[in-house]
This record gives structure tokens, sequence and C-alpha cells, in this order.
């Protein structure tokens, strides 16, 4: 399984060259996390790479990971297609059969069966500036 999102945080501004506006996080299965941040260049679509990070899962939080993105996978409802618009998200889950699933949303957050996706995959990564899908608590 692996999970990527890109997260756009421009919000009702436009932000400062070079302030950071987009994220895009994979998460493999196997634990592997990679982040790239993306900075403001004066045009909405066009940002340059600004910062790679990389991390490594614990083991418990990995299964935890990839048992919450399975039930995710369960519970798939069909994204009608892309939101446009102002700090927005993306998901995109490729199961180990290779089968696809997207999900869009607006920063306002994403609640899986009551929980905050943001301030938990946060939490079990150990990144706490994270866009990923907005979020009141951290304040996304």
């Amino acid at each position: 399984m692996k999970i990527t999102i890109i997260s756009n945080n421009i919000k009702n501004r436009e932000p400062e060259l070079g302030e950071e506006v987009e994220q895009r996080l994979t998460i493999t299965s196997d634990g592997r996390v990679y982040l790239r941040r993306y900075g403001y260049t004066g045009h909405y679509r066009d940002h340059d790479s600004i910062d790679k990070e990389y991390y490594r899962l614990k083991d418990i939080d990995r299964d935890l990971m990839n048992a919450i993105f399975k039930k995710i996978i369960n519970n798939y409802e069909v994204s009608f297609g892309e939101i446009i618009g102002i700090g927005t998200w993306k998901m995109e889950i490729i199961d180990d059969d290779y089968e696809v699933y997207t999900s869009y949303g607006v920063m306002e957050g994403y609640n899986f069966i009551g929980i905050d996706m943001t301030v938990l995959m946060s939490r079990l990564i150990g990144i706490d500036h994270l866009f990923l899908f907005g979020s009141k608590d951290i304040g996304g």
C-alpha cells in the first residue's frame, strides 16, 4: 500500500514569495515517509521545491496507519473530481493489488471514524507542521 497526500495551504491572501504553500507526503506500507515542501513563486500552480524530508515509522505506528487506510478503502466513496479553489487536499491510496482510490477535500479537516486524521498522522509521523487535511486542533 502507498498513500500520497498533496495539500495546498494557500488561503484568502497572496502568500509571500518563497512561503511554504504546498506539501506532498508519501507513506509506504513498510513505514517509509517522504515529505516534500514547496514555496510560492508568484503562480498558483507552479511552486519551487524548498525542502525534502525522510522519516521512518515505528512498527506499531506503521501497522496502525496501514490498518486505518485499509479501513478507509473499505468505506471508500467515489469522488467526483478535483476541488478547485484555495486550501485543498488530494489523497491517493494505492492498495496491494494496485487499485487506486482518490479523494479530494478542502483544508477544513478530515475525520474518519471520529479521528482527526491530520492530528493522528502528525503524531504518528512525529511532524507537527503538516498541512495534510487541515485541522482545527493544529491550525491547518
